[in-house]
């Protein structure tokens, strides 16, 4: 999955560099759609607004049949802090002014630092719930805590807590993080739940813990690109 992402992203860039058309429609691999999504996108009455940027589908995360972008009793398009890319309708022109896709951050927190400079630069991220989307994230799974509680852990390899942790810390040594304070107080809060759920809940404990650790230290140190060897 990593050099997938990393190709991925790169083409991505490479195509906002060089293309000509107006608009790309970037999917993961791990995203699916049903006949009749793409048209739903394309005659989305988001597009008349020229500041619009990114036009984003209702996303439910397979696993747990939840959404988790969107609400599912949206009839109207509707203004976003902030979107994944996988499945979204986005304009060349406006990911171009603002410098691209951030390939260095490799996976995770891409989409995020994308928002949060589209939305400085004055652009709109619009959900268009006529549009939807089954997306996997991780190896999703719920639990109980104390019998009671409910939590869902991701259940993401070592690596990818690695780019969570360091790519927070990367942007928040940046600046870029604190353009948005409500959200990176909430995913950093969420953050420092992650140690004690992947403790309690899921399984290769210590390299996960380590690769968490690590990111930390390598985002504190400005560190970006694929994670080193350990």
């Amino acid at each position: 999955m990593r050099s997938t992402c990393w190709n991925a992203r790169r083409l991505a860039q490479k195509c906002i560099a060089a293309t000509e058309a107006s608009w790309l429609l970037p999917f993961d691999q791990d995203s699916q759609i049903d006949v009749g999504y793409v048209r739903a996108l394309t005659q989305s009455p988001a597009l008349d607004d020229p500041q619009t940027a990114i036009v984003a589908p209702i996303v439910f995360e397979q696993a747990m049949s939840r959404v988790v972008q969107g609400h599912d009793e949206w009839s109207e398009p509707t203004e976003v802090r902030r979107v994944i890319t996988s499945g979204a309708l986005c304009r060349v022109a406006a990911i171009a002014a603002v410098g691209g896709v951030r390939t260095d951050l490799f996976i995770d927190y891409v989409d995020y630092d994308l928002c949060l400079r589209l939305r400085t630069g004055g652009w709109k991220m619009v959900v268009e719930p006529a549009a939807r989307m089954n997306h996997r994230i991780g190896e999703m799974s719920r639990h109980r805590l104390i019998g009671v509680f409910p939590v869902f852990t991701s259940n993401h390899s070592a690596d990818r807590q690695y780019y969570k942790y360091r790519n927070y810390v990367l942007l928040a040594r940046d600046g870029t993080l604190w353009r948005d304070p409500t959200s990176a107080v909430l995913d950093g809060a969420a953050l420092l739940w992650g140690p004690a759920k992947v403790l309690l809940f899921e399984g290769d404990r210590v390299a996960k813990l380590r690769a968490m650790a690590q990111g930390v230290r390598d985002g504190i140190r400005g560190r970006a690109g694929v994670r080193a060897p350990a």
